[in-house]
C-alpha cells in the first residue's frame, strides 16, 4: 500500500476522531450555566452569560430565609418601539417596559441555595440587579409578649372601651403606631409588605372579629338586663311583703316542709340553700330599705358563701346569674306556701306575678354577658403572633454588565468548527476545520428560538476561513493548494441551524496542471463547496493543541 493511501486513511480517521471529540462537550453545553453570587461580599464571582437562561448560586455565612432577584436593563435611552425591539429579552410586559423581571424563592432556611431561570440577558448591555434578602423574624419571648400586650391594649381600647368604633383611618393610625415600637416593616412568605390593614384582615381578623362580636352581644344583653331591672325594682317585695315575712310561722303554713327543703338543686354553688336561710337575708333586706336586693337586681352585687354579699368590680358587673336564680327560687317557693286554714297563698298579693318573668330575662342576659366576657378573656390570652412567618428585608442594588470585556481570551465573536466539505466541481469530499467570525457575539449555549430579528440572523451567520483535507482516493486530477497534509484553503459564509450544526457554502482553492506540457507551473482554481460542520470545544479536549485555539471558543 502506498504512502499516499495510508495518509488519506489516516486523515479520514483523524476527521472522525475530531468530530467525536468535538461532540463530547455537547452534553455539558446544554446544562444550565451557573454563576455564583456572594451575599456577604455583595458581588458576582464571575461574568454573567448572555443570550441564555442561567442559574445564580447564592452563598452566605448566615442562614437566609428567602431571596428575591429583580433585574432590568439600566440604560437612559428612551423606551420606545425601537428600544423594545432591540432589547427584546427584557420586556415580557409591553404595557410596562420599565418593570423589573422578578425571580424569587422565599421558602428557604439555608446558607447556600440557587435560583434558576434567570435571563436571558443581552450582551454588552448594563443591567441593574436588585437583591432582596429575607430573614425570618425571631424575637425573644419578652419582646413577643410586649408586642402582644400592646396589641391587646390597643385592640381593647378600639373595640371595647369606645362607645362608637373609630373611623378606619384612626384604627390604622393607632395600630401602626403600636407596630412601629416593635418592628418597622414586615413581609410575608411571598415577599409582599404586610401593613396594619393586612394584619387586621388576616392575622388579627378572628381576634378582632371575636372581640367585636362578644362586645356587641354584651352591649345588647346589658340593655336587656338593665331594662328588666328597671321594671322589677318598683315591684320587688315591698313593705307588705316584709309584714308577712315577720309574721311567718310554721304553724300557719300548710306545706311548712318547703321551708327546710333545698330550693333549687340546679343552682351550682347554692344547691343546698333553703327558704328558711333566705328569710334571714330578706329580713335584713327589709331592715335596710331593700338596699341589698336592689344592688343585686342592678347587677352590682352577688351572693357568696353563707349568703353573704360581694360587690362586683366594673369588669364583672351584671355577672350574677346564680344570685338572680337564688332570688327567683325563693320567690317561687314563697309563692307556693299555703295557709293552714284556707290554703290560700301565704304572701297573698305582696309578691307580684311578673317578678319571676323579669328575673328569668335578667338571668338569661347575665349568662350571655358572662359567656362573652369569658370569650373576650380567652381571646386576650391567646393573641395571635403577628410575627409568625414574617420576614425582615435587606435590599441592595448591583450594577453589572453582562459581557464587560469582549476583547478577552473568551471573546464570543470567534469560534471553531469541524466537519465535512463537498466540492461540486471536483466531486470530492474533504475534512474541514474553520475559524468563524461573527458580527455579533455568540453564546454557543443559547437557544436560537429565543433570539429575534437581525440579532438572531447575525448570530447565526458568519464568515468562515479554514483548511480542507482531501478524504477520497488519490488521483492526479488536481492537487491541494498547500503542501503536505495541511490541505487546501476554504472561504465561505456559514449559517448555524442550531446550537451545534452549521451549514455553509463557499470556495476552496486547488491546483491543476497546465494542459500545455511545456508549461510546468500549475493553475490555481476554485470550486464551489457545500459544508456541514459542528461547533466544537477543542481547547478543553485537545490539551496543548487545543490551547492554540483558546481564543476561538
Amino acid at each position: 500500500m502506498s504512502k499516499k493511501s495510508n495518509n488519506r486513511k489516516n486523515r479520514i480517521l483523524i476527521a472522525f476522531a475530531l468530530l467525536l471529540v468535538s461532540l463530547a462537550p455537547i452534553h455539558a453545553q446544554v446544562k444550565e450555566t451557573v454563576v455564583t453570587y456572594d451575599i456577604d461580599k455583595r458581588e458576582f464571582e464571575s461574568e454573567l452569560p448572555f443570550d441564555e437562561v442561567f442559574k445564580i448560586k447564592f452563598k452566605s455565612t448566615k442562614v437566609i430565609s428567602g431571596i428575591q432577584v429583580r433585574y432590568k436593563i439600566d440604560l437612559p435611552d428612551t423606551i420606545d418601539e425601537k428600544f423594545i425591539k432591540k432589547y427584546y429579552f427584557q420586556f415580557p410586559d409591553k404595557n410596562d417596559p420599565k418593570a423589573y423581571i422578578t425571580k424569587e424563592d422565599l421558602n428557604l432556611s439555608v446558607q447556600n441555595f440557587s435560583i434558576s431561570a434567570i435571563g436571558p440577558l443581552h450582551p454588552n448591555v448594563p443591567y441593574k440587579f436588585d437583591f432582596f434578602i429575607y430573614e425570618k423574624i425571631n424575637v425573644s419571648e419578652n419582646a413577643a409578649n410586649a408586642l402582644k400586650a400592646d396589641i391587646k391594649k390597643t385592640i381593647n381600647w378600639l373595640y371595647l372601651e369606645n362607645e362608637v368604633l373609630p373611623v378606619p383611618d384612626t384604627i390604622v393610625e393607632r395600630f401602626s403606631t403600636v407596630l412601629q415600637k416593635h418592628v418597622k416593616v414586615l413581609y410575608n412568605e411571598k415577599g409582599i409588605t404586610v401593613g396594619p390593614q393586612d394584619l387586621f384582615k388576616n392575622e388579627l381578623r378572628d381576634y378582632v372579629k371575636g372581640l367585636d362580636k362578644a362586645n356587641s352581644e354584651i352591649k345588647g344583653e346589658t340593655g336587656n338586663y338593665t331594662s328588666a331591672s328597671g321594671q322589677i325594682l318598683p315591684l320587688f317585695l315591698g313593705s307588705s311583703f316584709c309584714d308577712y315575712l315577720k309574721k311567718l310561722d310554721v304553724k300557719n303554713i300548710d306545706n311548712a316542709s318547703l321551708l327546710d327543703d333545698p330550693m333549687n338543686l340546679m343552682i351550682k354553688d347554692f344547691s343546698d340553700v333553703t327558704l328558711n336561710q333566705m328569710t334571714v337575708f330578706y329580713n335584713r333586706n327589709c331592715n335596710q330599705s331593700f338596699n341589698y336586693s336592689s344592688e343585686i337586681l342592678k347587677g352590682n352585687v352577688k351572693f357568696i358563701t353563707n349568703l353573704g354579699l360581694e360587690r362586683l368590680d366594673k369588669d364583672h358587673i351584671y355577672q350574677n346569674a346564680e344570685s338572680l336564680e337564688l332570688l327567683k327560687a325563693s320567690i317561687d317557693v314563697m309563692s307556693s306556701l299555703r295557709t293552714v286554714n284556707d290554703h290560700k297563698p301565704y304572701f297573698d298579693s305582696s309578691i307580684d306575678s311578673s317578678i319571676t318573668t323579669l328575673l328569668e330575662q335578667m338571668i338569661d342576659a347575665s349568662k350571655i354577658i358572662t359567656k362573652n366576657k369569658k370569650i373576650i378573656s380567652t381571646l386576650n390570652a391567646e393573641i395571635p403572633d403577628i410575627l409568625a412567618n414574617k420576614y425582615s428585608q435587606t435590599k441592595w442594588p448591583t450594577d453589572y454588565n453582562a459581557v464587560p470585556d469582549v476583547e478577552s481570551k473568551a471573546t464570543p465573536y470567534i469560534n471553531l468548527d469541524l466537519g465535512f466539505l463537498y466540492a461540486s466541481e471536483l466531486n470530492d469530499a474533504f475534512a474541514l476545520q474553520t475559524v468563524n467570525f461573527h458580527v455579533k457575539p455568540v453564546n454557543r449555549n443559547a437557544i436560537f428560538s429565543k433570539l429575534k430579528g437581525w440579532d438572531k440572523f447575525f448570530k447565526q451567520a458568519c464568515l468562515q476561513i479554514g483548511l480542507a483535507q482531501r478524504l477520497g482516493p488519490s488521483d492526479d486530477s488536481y492537487d491541494t493548494f498547500l503542501t503536505g497534509d495541511l490541505g487546501t484553503p476554504y472561504v465561505g459564509l456559514g449559517f448555524r441551524v442550531n446550537r451545534i450544526i452549521r451549514l455553509s457554502g463557499g470556495v476552496i482553492l486547488y491546483q491543476q496542471k497546465n494542459d500545455n506540457p511545456i508549461i510546468t507551473d500549475k493553475i490555481t482554481k476554485g470550486s464551489f463547496a457545500f459544508t456541514i460542520t459542528i461547533n466544537s470545544a477543542l481547547s478543553s479536549a485537545l490539551g496543548y493543541v487545543g490551547g492554540l485555539f483558546a481564543g476561538a471558543n
